[in-house]
């Protein structure tokens, strides 16, 4: 039997997955240079080149619904959802959980670009744990709800940065 947060937690796996391909594919329609991560059912995208994608405090201000029956769309991210919900063969009315009265995917907005503050690094030591490597400490400041895991991801760099050509494998055989 599992518990109310840890089913909630379950129910919004797929959700997620689905509004991090759309961020995705945002990122690789707006900018020409970006840096793919790969991480479990995919690649996380980010920019590599900000300053052609528009204001600092633009960017921060922008916030896109979780993939569910009600969310709403606008614009460039109207035709990015139908693209991304084309590629997993379903539409957006099947977001919703039918046969439970205590769960719905709620349609929380959540933020594209974060920027953190109060950003500090130390010099690169020996890593104790993990010999012949380096480790670093590194401290900054996030807004409620944005995953410091992907400041790190982003500021490690794990990806080679390269032209805009690349896609998660559910987009790229969409065509096919």
């Amino acid at each position: 039997k599992y518990y109310r947060a840890e089913l909630k937690m379950i129910l919004s796996i797929y959700p997620s997955m689905l509004w991090n391909e759309m961020i995705a594919e945002y990122v690789r329609k707006k900018y020409k240079k970006i840096l793919s991560v790969p991480y479990s059912v995919g690649n996380f995208i980010f920019s590599a080149d900000f300053a052609q994608g528009g204001s600092i405090e633009e960017l921060s201000q922008m916030r896109v619904p979780m993939p569910n029956k009600e969310a709403v769309y606008e614009g460039d991210m109207k035709e990015i959802a139908e693209k991304v919900f084309h590629a997993h063969n379903i539409t957006q009315d099947m977001l919703e959980l039918k046969d439970t009265d205590k769960f719905r995917l709620k349609g929380t907005r959540r933020r594209v670009f974060f920027f953190p503050e109060d950003v500090t690094m130390s010099e690169p030591e020996a890593d104790e744990i993990n010999e012949g490597r380096l480790k670093m400490k590194v401290t900054f400041r996030i807004p409620s709800g944005c995953y410091a895991t992907m400041l790190i991801k982003r500021i490690a760099g794990e990806a080679p940065v390269e032209d805009n050509i690349l896609r998660t494998n559910e987009i790229k055989n969409q065509g096919d």
